[in-house]
């Protein structure tokens, strides 16, 4: 069972965004994220620019909390839901305590890490679908040569235990349009309890350790809790 400190602070949604947005800008000069960015800049013929590098602290964040054994404790499940990110805040405000915060489907997730990425200032986020059962988001960002599609994979389905942020392992290029997500289902007005919020800010602090660590952690997580 989690156990967390007693705190009187209470927010909204809106000020986790806002913890969320400063948090990444602090996270371009960790080592570790400069580190993971330049190496994802290097195999995806990024341009490599201090916009591009907060961007990208901005998706990493995000991805990091909203996807499935993440930060923020979400679970993947087929749930035949809408695909939008209501159903799954409906879900988190309603947390008891447990390790698994919500659960969503891979639309769901995909969409929850798209209006939240939005939120935080990122400009070209969307949706993607690398085959007709199952979705993913994206994130067009400058390249050396033109635009480049970086994969978020927000659930494991159909990729290999250690694919991440930038993966091959769908290929963005089939799919004509990747159009941009808004905020619309980003319920920015809604309180949280102080437990849900240190729920969901306490564990952000650990976004600026390795993407590899991350990604093992996030493995145990969702091995735990029966995701994907």
């Amino acid at each position: 069972m989690l156990i967390f400190l007693p705190t009187a602070f209470a927010g909204t949604v809106g000020d986790l965004v806002s913890e969320m947005t400063e948090l990444a800008s602090a996270n371009t000069s960790a080592p570790a994220v400069m580190a993971d960015w330049r190496a994802l800049a290097a195999l995806r013929d990024l341009a490599d620019t201090p916009a591009a590098l907060l961007e990208y602290s901005r998706v990493r964040l995000a991805f990091e909390a909203t996807r499935d054994g993440g930060l923020w404790g979400l679970r993947w499940a087929v749930t035949d839901r809408d695909p939008t990110e209501r159903f799954v805040w409906e879900s988190l405000l309603a947390w008891q305590g447990a390790e698994v915060t919500a659960v969503a489907e891979c639309d769901e997730l995909s969409a929850m890490f798209a209006s939240l990425a939005r939120a935080m200032g990122v400009r070209e986020v969307g949706l993607f679908w690398p085959t007709k059962n199952h979705t993913v988001a994206v994130w067009t960002t400058p390249g050396r040569t033109g635009t480049v599609r970086v994969v978020v994979p927000t659930s494991q389905i159909f990729l290999a235990g250690g694919e991440t942020l930038g993966t091959d392992g769908f290929d963005p290029s089939t799919q004509r349009t990747i159009y941009r997500y808004g905020t619309k289902g980003l319920p920015l007005e809604a309180e949280l309890s102080p437990a849900l919020y240190q729920r969901l800010s306490a564990p952000l602090a650990e976004s600026a350790r390795p993407a590899v660590e991350l990604q093992r952690f996030r493995a145990a997580r969702a091995a735990r809790a029966g995701g994907s």
